[in-house]
């Protein structure tokens, strides 16, 4: 019963950090970078292609999408940087 526990208590963990780490691979794109990949996805590039072309994970390629679509390109502009606010707008 002990080892069925932790089996699962190190498999939820191996999943958290997974998710961490994409999460991370997300924040660490500059601005230009994520800007690229929703120019690559309105050209009807695939999740999947636009992210071997950038050499990122995918659910960072489809984090970024799904902000773009949620928000549009300001969205990105907004996000904080080093405790203030980018005060960039871009008009693409």
């Amino acid at each position: 019963m002990e080892s069925d526990s932790f089996l699962c208590n190190s498999n939820l963990k191996k999943k958290k950090n997974k998710w961490n780490r994409e999460i991370k691979g997300y924040l660490k794109l500059m601005l230009d970078q994520k800007i690229k990949i929703v120019e690559l996805y309105l050209r009807e590039f695939s999740i999947l292609e636009i992210s071997k072309i950038m050499n990122n994970s995918y659910s960072t390629c489809y984090s970024v999408i799904e902000k773009y679509k949620k928000f549009g390109y300001n969205s990105f502009a907004m996000e904080k940087k080093k405790g203030r606010k980018s005060k960039m707008n871009l008009k693409l």
